[in-house]
């Protein structure tokens, strides 16, 4: 069970996620921080945050075998809406529209804008026969970060609060951790047992988009964990990464 009896926070850090990987720290140690230097997101491209307003969190996990860790971002991904949905409940907020976006990003839909709310990067390594899993979370809290010019999203930052929500980022730790724990990300992953609760967050189903020049409906979340897109001869295909522009149409 996940706890925070293997917990540090730093003020400031050049990346939670780095810092684990190169640490020899136990199972279910949690990093936090209050900003990072080098963020990073997949691919390398840069993530950024604001100082006190982002949930910057890493925590290191060791598995015996990971043959689909395609699943694990999906599941980490539900959790971190389902936690977000039992804090709003607790503090007596609305609800909001959160929607995973395939693979391993949170959307928020609010006044008919669609941003960016999390993303979520996993990065693993084989050592001492075991495999080391660090899983990172960055979640703009109450204010958006400014994007370089340079740097091309296909959704713009967006935040959970605005600016004058009074509790700090690290008050959602303990809503992350029961849902972690809920899901069960210490087991192998039990993808089958939730891909009907991912699936109802599942953004973009049944809309069409445009890729490299080419056209596709996307479809569903296979038991696989992977996309299934539908072209224009009506032929399903499955990918099992997205790292392309989207245009939607």
């Amino acid at each position: 069970m996940l706890t925070k009896e293997h917990w540090i926070h730093f003020n400031s850090i050049s990346s939670t996620n780095q810092y684990l990987l190169e640490s020899q720290l136990p199972h279910g140690t949690i990093i936090t921080a209050d900003t990072q230097t080098a963020g990073r997101g997949r691919y390398s491209r840069k993530w950024y945050d604001i100082p006190g307003s982002t949930f910057i969190f890493s925590i290191v996990l060791y598995y015996k075998e990971i043959s689909h860790i395609q699943y694990l971002s999906l599941i980490v991904a539900l959790a971190v809406i389902e936690a977000i949905y039992k804090m709003l409940k607790d503090i007596d907020l609305d609800d909001k529209q959160l929607f995973i976006k395939w693979p391993n990003d949170i959307l928020l839909l609010r006044n008919n804008h669609i941003g960016k709310l999390a993303g979520i990067l996993i990065e693993t390594v084989y050592n001492y026969q075991q495999w080391k899993v660090v899983i990172g979370i960055g979640l703009n809290w109450k204010k958006t970060p400014l994007i370089e010019k340079k740097e091309i999203y296909k959704f713009a930052p967006i935040s959970l609060f605005d600016e004058n929500f009074d509790k700090k980022p690290i008050f959602f730790l303990d809503y992350l951790l029961e849902k972690l724990n809920e899901f069960s990300i210490e087991k192998p992953f039990d993808f089958l047992s939730y891909r009907d609760l991912i699936i109802k967050y599942h953004f973009l189903k049944n809309k069409k988009i445009k890729i490299g020049g080419e056209e596709y409906i996307i479809q569903q979340i296979d038991n696989n964990g992977y996309l299934q897109l539908q072209n224009k001869n009506n032929q399903i295909i499955t990918i099992n990464d997205w790292n392309e522009e989207i245009e939607i149409l």
